[in-house]
């Protein structure tokens, strides 16, 4: 008799659609991990986790589509303030420009004091490695007078210690009307 065929080889699964990356004022849970062709046979609770990461990536995919189909966005008076800002900033402003967007006063040092707490300003970030340098929207969260020194809050949510001096030296900050 002819020698028996090998068994057949199931293709691996196609790899999982995901969504667009969201816009930088959206705040969403992060991608579930890809599983590798060998987690499929590692646990018996990998078709939960298959199902855990699609239900995930589309929940990530519904809360973009929503929001670009309502229009909502960083500019909307409605919207509250982004995360971790004390009071909501002008609603025509960008995260992040590559020019000022509004005229302001450039920080001084006759700026460094407590009324300095909850301004929103722009500033300059200078990137020498990608040459995307540009101004972001930021907002004023404690100032130390004593020390020159500010906790700022960024649109994104990220936090920063900054040396006050050094941003008035460099006119690296413009502050947004009152």
């Amino acid at each position: 008799p002819p020698p028996a065929a090998p068994p057949a080889v199931a293709a691996p699964p196609p790899p999982p659609v995901l969504a667009p990356p969201p816009p930088l004022h959206t705040v969403v849970a992060p991608p579930p991990p890809i599983p590798s062709v060998s987690d499929k046979h590692d646990s018996k609770s990998s078709k939960k986790d298959k199902k855990a990461a699609a239900a995930a990536a589309a929940a990530a995919a519904a809360q973009v589509s929503a929001e670009e189909h309502t229009g909502s966005d960083y500019g909307d008076a409605e919207q509250a303030p982004p995360i971790g800002f004390l009071s909501a900033p002008p609603a025509h402003l960008k995260p992040n420009a590559p020019r000022i967007q509004v005229p302001g006063e450039m920080l001084s040092n006759a700026h460094i004091t407590p009324a300095l707490k909850g301004r929103h300003a722009e500033l300059y970030w200078p990137d020498e490695e990608s040459g995307a340098s540009g101004w972001y929207l930021i907002e004023i969260q404690e100032v130390d007078v004593p020390h020159k020194k500010a906790k700022i809050i960024y649109y994104t949510g990220e936090m920063e210690e900054l040396h006050l001096p050094d941003i008035v030296r460099d006119h690296h900050m413009s502050l947004l009307p009152k």
